[in-house]
């Protein structure tokens, strides 16, 4: 993970990770390099029709935001 957080620092962009939630349980996580926890967040908010479409009966109801730490930066519904 170091080469990793080097080579992003010289991109200046961070690592998030997004997981789809059901009522709280996880359905699907995904990794996001974006430049901040805005664009992220944003970004994913765009992706929710296809999440949702991937997991027909159990389609996220929100998402949660966290940084490359595993420190949670919200959870937000999908539009």
């Amino acid at each position: 993970m170091l080469g990793l957080q080097i080579f992003l620092a010289d991109w200046d962009i961070e690592l998030f990770a997004i997981d789809w939630l059901k009522r709280g349980i996880l359905v699907e996580r995904e990794t996001s390099v974006l430049t901040s926890a805005a664009d992220a967040n944003a970004a994913a908010k765009l992706r929710a029709r296809d999440v949702a479409r991937r997991h027909p009966g159990q389609e996220p109801d929100s998402f949660r935001l966290m940084d490359e730490t595993g420190k949670i930066l919200g959870i937000f519904p999908p539009k």
